[in-house]
């Protein structure tokens, strides 16, 4: 028997069975070399195994893309087309070469061109609204939103009340004694020994300054609270810089009477300028607060605008700044004298002041309280900002009013 007639003896799995008595080494080699070839055709199984389930995988695939097109195909005439409008998109596909390719063993078909231009036309784009074409379909997407900002909102620099100091009160109103303007200085000499010096005057006046009231209120429903917590931040902000810019504007240009602050440009008193520029007019005024003594805390408060109108002043022979130059601007000083901006100061008109000579009247800080008292019923919060505050000039005489266009 040879080592051929033996192999075709053995069954399917059946193992070559030798002693190791009987000393053969043909029957040893032949028996290595079956187990060797049983080996190979397990593993050769598994491999054709293997590729049939691929096989099958791309064909369920493949089926399902067909069907698709099938569907198309059955609905070709909503695009317009006629019954000889050419090959249908599905023997397009069947037809094509990406396709060959796919059933041959490639990963994929590639881009397919399909022939029917119908096809185009049913397959609607989904776009969002108002920006596809002609049977595209609008799809609303939902907007991302800033939750943590309030915009449109000018927030003005309160210079002027940062410049001037604080005193704390704890009633509506706050006296003071100012020395009437009527007073004169009567100090002289003693002529001789024994004689009768010089008798002065005290004349005052008692000046009371009146605490105010500022404040405003937004309603808001307790839902959009609970639903944007954000937003209460927001309103906050919104409350207390209004209250403030009021203040401020108040400060200055307030009318007086009760509940009311009298503000300092109705207590200055308005100075005569001989200049023609407006610099020029400005400092007569500071060299005026200078010269009769009030030299404490010096400042000039102006809009911005007129401040911006004299860092423009050129020469009029060579027409270069008077006052520093676009890429470096001049500081906020004139005269040697700082300059406060405040757009609460009417345009064409500059107070030189000084300051300490006045005092904010702090008697309630600005402060954001809410409350559903009034509204509990409604499920609507109040939410109310507000500040209480005055002003004391003690001495008018050191506060002036310059127009800066002379008067004809």
């Amino acid at each position: 028997m040879n080592n051929h007639s033996i192999l075709r003896t053995l069954k399917p799995g059946q193992r070559l069975q030798t002693k190791a008595a009987d000393g053969d080494p043909l029957l040893a080699a032949v028996a290595e070399h079956a187990q060797r070839f049983e080996k190979a055709a397990e593993k050769s199984a598994l491999e054709i195994k293997a590729l049939k389930d691929a096989n099958a995988e791309q064909a369920e695939t493949l089926n399902g893309m067909v069907q698709e097109l099938a569907e198309i195909k059955s609905f070709r005439g909503h695009g317009g087309g006629g019954g000889n409008a050419g090959p249908s998109p599905v023997r397009s596909f069947i037809e094509s070469d990406g396709l060959k390719s796919f059933l041959g063993g490639q990963n994929s078909t590639g881009r397919i061109e399909l022939k029917n231009s119908s096809v185009k036309m049913l397959c609607k784009a989904v776009v969002n609204t108002g920006r596809g074409g002609v049977g595209d379909q609008s799809y609303t997407a939902p907007n991302d939103r800033d939750s943590n900002n309030l915009w449109g909102f000018a927030v003005r620099p309160l210079t002027l009340m940062e410049a001037l100091r604080a005193i704390p009160v704890t009633s509506g109103s706050y006296e003071f004694t100012q020395l009437d303007p009527s007073y004169s200085n009567a100090a002289d000499y003693q002529a001789t020994e024994g004689a009768e010096k010089a008798e002065g005057g005290f004349p005052t006046v008692d000046a009371v300054a009146t605490i105010a009231t500022i404040a405003h209120w937004i309603p808001v429903s307790n839902q959009v609270l609970a639903d944007a917590p954000s937003l209460e931040v927001q309103i906050d902000n919104l409350l207390r810089v209004g209250v403030f810019q009021r203040a401020e504007n108040q400060v200055l240009n307030g009318v007086g009477g009760t509940g009311k602050i009298k503000g300092i440009i109705p207590q200055a008193t308005a100075f005569a300028a001989t200049a023609d520029d407006a610099q020029d007019r400005i400092g007569e005024a500071v060299t005026a607060l200078a010269a009769a003594g009030w030299a404490g805390q010096p400042a000039i408060i102006m809009n911005p605008v007129d401040w911006g109108n004299i860092t423009r002043t050129r020469g009029t022979s060579e027409g270069t700044y008077l006052l520093g130059s676009p890429v470096a601007p001049a500081p906020p000083v004139l005269w040697n004298t700082p300059v406060i901006q405040s757009a609460s100061v009417p345009a064409g008109t500059t107070v030189v002041a000084d300051l300490s000579q006045m005092a904010l009247l702090d008697r309630q800080q600005v402060t954001v309280q809410a409350s559903r008292e009034q509204k509990f019923t409604s499920n609507v919060t109040i939410l109310l900002g507000e500040g209480r505050l005055g002003l004391a000039v003690f001495s008018p005489g050191a506060v002036l009013k310059v127009a800066l266009v002379p008067t004809t």
